[in-house]
């Protein structure tokens, strides 16, 4: 099979925070955090010529909430889904309101 997509999934060592390129979210910035290009998803996608690389992590998530990210993403056939699972330790707890805490 020929994957057109990676979709990764993880914490802060998917998102590849603080190596060059990586810009964390502020005010100056408008709450937008740039990814590095040498983050591991990246550097995949050259190693497996895929130019469509869309990294759904963030700095400090649970598993719990990673695999909710998973579980509410829509996926193509053709996709590579690739998950890096965060520390254990972390926790999340979610409320049918949405999420309550993290801890």
């Amino acid at each position: 099979m020929t994957y057109k997509r990676i979709v990764a999934f993880g914490c802060s060592n998917t998102v590849g925070e603080y190596l060059p390129g990586w810009t964390a979210a502020t005010a100056d910035n408008n709450w937008t955090t740039t990814l590095s290009d040498d983050a591991w998803p990246f550097v995949l996608a050259r190693k497996l010529n895929i130019s469509d690389v869309q990294n759904l992590a963030w700095g400090g998530l649970s598993n719990h909430e990673i695999l909710h990210r998973i579980l509410n993403t829509d996926f193509n056939q053709d996709d590579l889904v690739v998950i890096a699972w965060s520390f254990a330790g972390r926790e999340i707890l979610f409320h049918s309101k949405g999420i309550i805490s993290q801890t």
